[in-house]
């Protein structure tokens, strides 16, 4: 008897979530502008990078790696900027405070933005495919290892994402700023474009607590350049998303109970 109306409650769920997604969506195609941070700037990081690779070492292998390390870097970036984007509209625009007032709540707030930066991966993926094929004839030695070595990237994506919100609600505008700042200093304990073991003690020792750089050894294992920790994979992935989600619900609670999210908004 009780099923129609739990059917009813997922649906508006959903609808709610997606809202977020459509306002999003309509942004976009309202201002092409935003079109650059899935377009013109991640192909010129692709690019200027390969080239790199290209002029030091002319290895094919090489300049594969560091294509298909940035793929799956861009799909972490691409992920946490897509829930980021969803508070920063509404922040910029004065409603946030409206928003949570609203039926919606902080998990379809996050869904909507999971979908925004899943169609963002989408279209950066599409162009790097199409740009790695015609510049440099890359192909991927096992497209079904790659595949999941971006849904563990995605996940660790969602993590950076709700850390990033969970840092962001009680600050404000002031800590903004993480969302361009903790993704590059994890990108450099990840080991995208070279292996971990060139990093020194500690931050090797960092490095083995990201799933990231496990995900990564996923990537560099295809082209036969690392082995897999799967056990860590995937009990880090599960952790840090487990915890990133507990941390995100604590500090909106607290912005709620201090008010700051009425201040920050």
């Amino acid at each position: 008897m009780n099923e129609q109306p739990l059917a009813e409650a997922a649906r508006q769920s959903l609808e709610r979530a997606y809202s977020q997604f459509y306002k999003n969506v309509r942004l976009i195609t309202q201002n092409h502008f935003r079109l650059m941070d899935t377009t013109i700037w991640p192909l010129t990081l692709l690019l200027a990078f390969a080239f790199l690779a290209q002029a030091l070492n002319n290895d094919p292998a090489v300049i594969a790696l560091v294509v298909l390390g940035m793929m799956g870097w861009q799909v972490v970036q691409q992920t946490q900027m897509g829930m980021a984007t969803c508070y920063m509209d509404e922040f910029w625009s004065n409603s946030l405070t409206h928003l949570f007032v609203t039926p919606i709540r902080l998990g379809e707030f996050l869904l909507g933005g999971i979908m925004t930066g899943l169609l963002k991966c989408a279209i950066v993926l599409m162009l790097f495919f199409a740009a790695a094929a015609v510049f440099y004839g890359i192909h991927i030695p096992d497209p079904a290892a790659f595949i999941a070595a971006l849904f563990f990237l995605l996940l660790f994506g969602i993590s950076l994402g709700m850390i990033n919100l969970a840092i962001i609600f009680p600050r404000g505008e002031n800590a903004i700023f993480t969302v361009w700042t903790l993704p590059d200093i994890l990108v450099v304990l990840s080991g995208v474009y070279y292996p971990l073991e060139i990093l020194p003690g500690p931050l090797n020792w960092a490095a083995q607590l990201l799933p990231s750089s496990h995900a990564f050894n996923l990537i560099k294992e295809t082209l036969g350049m690392a082995t897999t920790d799967w056990a860590a994979l995937i009990g880090l992935s599960a952790v840090w998303l487990i915890g990133s989600w507990l941390l995100l619900q604590n500090s909106f609670r607290y912005a709620k109970m201090t008010g700051k999210l009425v201040r920050v908004a």
